[in-house]
């Protein structure tokens, strides 16, 4: 008989291969929650909640190889990607040990050995009769496959897992009672022993198939449909006229899939069928992000395409010649440069495209989200507020919305009405922050949204933590590699906030305002007003803190301040009552209370400096 999924053993219980002397020494429980067993008189074995998650996956793939790299993705899907390698290894040296020979194990790759593994679903397919299994199944849990909660994407695979499991059960239900040898009492009590896994009534000529609508939801983070982000399906990589590399471009696209996994505003589908086989139909309105390895004239070339589905309309896309032998930190270059990249430019779709009804919250959001990035005037930023809490109290689990809410109450409504933000205000940044880390503690963002909370209050320490948690959850996003290094600068960590910008650099297709603005602090702070002046002129002039730092810089610099200084008052004062400039000490003030929350008072009085020297104000 066909091998089960999942199970390395025949129905009968005879071993496969040359190991077959005895059952095997190992049995995972699937028919409830998951166990992993060492023999049968033996005392069940404790391996910890991540290796019975791995051992659970391995064995439901049955003989099939799985990448390491996606792996750790999937089982430590909130960490960042060494900690998540360096977890995996040691959650194998621990199988290892606690199961010998059971974990196959290459370079690239792992699976468990068939032969020393059986799961309890073959043993309830190789009972004897009707009687037997009704009497089995009796005894079941309510609920198949109890795994760990340890993140969203394993959650989503279980969930598809144990409707498959209810599936396959009912398949050897029905075989059960078309047994012509089984009574008409037996066949009664099978149907009642299966009957309370059915979601109603199963039909008279015996159990249907279970679905999806079977099995008990995972516990996962809830966007309900209205608000659902953006769907992004991943079909294979299609291979053009090569032969080579193909393991390589695979695992590429896992590391894709585990850094877009990461970007809490998005959805994603990693299709099994290519492009060409995906009913138009099937996804709805979505994204797709397709990569095609192509051997042209002078060698392999990987290039990526993202269009909307189904009109296929290209929003972005790219071809990079494609090495068949890479190092990680090139990979991870790769994945980087990808993975961000997509989330603005399907965002982007969202807004001009119409993928969801113009009504409904996430694209209320979204447009909302925009317009905050830069408000017209204080009026417009407090109307913007009201939006976000709107949608909040319309829907309190939508976790998206408390980000940019808590931004607006922290910055003086981006600082469109000086000492707007007051007690008040960040008392309820502050706990937006908290409870985004409460109902989605995987949110990258959430961590350096509180951190910036912490910054604010002048919790250093704490402000650290939360920026390195943001910066391991999430380590693709160049809008949070900006804001968290532009946090370290605060906190006097200028070597880090240096390498995170240039990390952010290389993520950009041309680096944007808020780059050019956070480097020409970070000049400053250096002692470089030189080249300050430089980053400044590429801030461009439009941007409030970008003039504070223009002038600083030429000030330092013993430039003329004349121009700087104009466009310093010009757009400053008009945060002001009457949009008049106020005196350098209320200036100053005003600057230490809402705009820089500096821990090293030296730092602050170098901008502090520059602008009095720059204005021609004397200590």
């Amino acid at each position: 008989m066909a091998r089960e999924r999942g199970c390395t053993v025949a129905d009968g219980g005879q071993n496969h291969g040359d190991k077959a002397a005895g059952p095997p020494p190992y049995r995972l429980d699937i028919l409830g929650p998951v166990q992993l067993l060492a023999a049968a008189d033996a005392a069940a074995a404790a391996p910890g909640r991540r290796t019975l998650c791995l051992v659970t996956y391995l064995a439901l793939a049955g003989d099939a190889e799985q990448r390491r790299d996606y792996l750790a993705g999937l089982i430590w899907e909130r960490r960042g990607v060494e900690q998540a390698r360096a977890s995996l290894r040691q959650c194998l040296v621990d199988l290892k040990s606690q199961f010998p020979g059971l974990l196959l194990a290459s370079r690239t790759s792992l699976r468990l050995d068939p032969a020393l593994l059986t799961t309890d679903l073959a043993g309830l397919a190789g009972l004897p009769s009707a009687a037997a299994l009704a009497a089995a199944i009796a005894r079941l849990p309510q609920h198949l496959l109890v795994l760990p909660a340890i993140g969203t994407a394993f959650d989503t695979w279980v969930a598809g897992e144990r409707a498959r499991l209810l599936q396959r059960l009912g398949e050897i239900v029905r075989a059960r009672l078309a047994d012509a040898e089984a009574s008409a009492d037996d066949r009664a009590a099978l149907r009642a022993a299966w009957q309370r896994f059915q979601p109603d009534e199963a039909p008279a000529s015996g159990p249907r198939p279970a679905t999806a609508a079977a099995a008990p939801a995972p516990p996962a983070r809830r966007l309900p449909g209205a608000i659902d982000p953006p769907l992004l399906i991943m079909p294979p990589v299609e291979f053009s006229g090569i032969a080579e590399g193909q393991d390589l471009a695979e695992q590429l696209r896992d590391e894709v899939v585990g850094g877009l996994a990461r970007i809490r505003d998005l959805r994603l589908i990693v299709e099994r069928q290519p492009i060409a086989a995906i009913p138009p139909d099937r996804h709805g309105p979505c994204f797709v992000l397709h990569s095609r390895l192509r051997n042209l004239s002078d060698g392999p070339h990987l290039s990526l395409q993202l269009f909307s589905w189904p009109d296929q309309q290209i929003l972005w896309s790219t071809s990079t010649p494609f090495a068949l032998a890479i190092d990680q930190q090139a990979v991870d270059r790769v994945v980087g440069e990808v993975v961000g990249k997509i989330l603005p430019e399907m965002e982007r779709g969202v807004r001009l495209g119409g993928h969801a009804a113009s009504g409904s919250l996430y694209v209320r959001y979204l447009h909302a989200r925009h317009a905050a990035r830069q408000p017209e005037n204080f009026a417009a930023a407090r109307a913007i507020a009201d939006e976000f809490e709107a949608i909040i109290a319309q829907d309190p689990s939508f976790v998206l919305a408390y980000l940019p809410l808590a931004r607006l109450y922290n910055t003086d409504f981006v600082y469109t009405r000086a000492g707007s933000s007051g007690v008040t205000e960040r008392d309820r940044a502050h706990w937006l922050a908290r409870r985004v880390i409460e109902l989605d503690n995987g949110h990258g963002h959430g961590h350096s949204l509180l951190a910036w909370c912490h910054l604010w209050r002048g919790e250093w320490h704490a402000a650290e933590t939360c920026l390195e948690e943001a910066l391991k959850l999430n380590p693709y996003s160049a809008d949070r590699l900006d804001e968290i290094a532009f946090a370290y600068m605060h906190l006097g960590r200028l070597d880090r906030a240096a390498e995170l910008l240039e990390r952010s650099k290389a993520l950009m297709i041309a680096p944007s305002h808020i780059y050019w603005n956070d480097r020409t602090l970070l000049e400053l702070l250096n002692g470089d007003p030189g080249a300050a002046v430089r980053a400044a002129a590429n801030a461009g002039s439009d941007y409030l803190w970008s003039s504070i730092y223009s002038l600083a810089a030429h000030a330092h610099a013993g430039l003329d301040c004349r121009a700087p200084a104009q466009l310093f008052r010009a757009r400053v004062g008009m945060i002001f009552p009457n949009g008049q400039l106020p005196s350098f000490d209320d200036l100053a003030f005003w600057m230490r209370r809402s705009g820089m929350p500096f821990r090293h008072t030296a730092q602050l009085n170098v901008v502090l400096d520059g602008i009095r020297i720059g204005l021609g104000q004397r200590r």
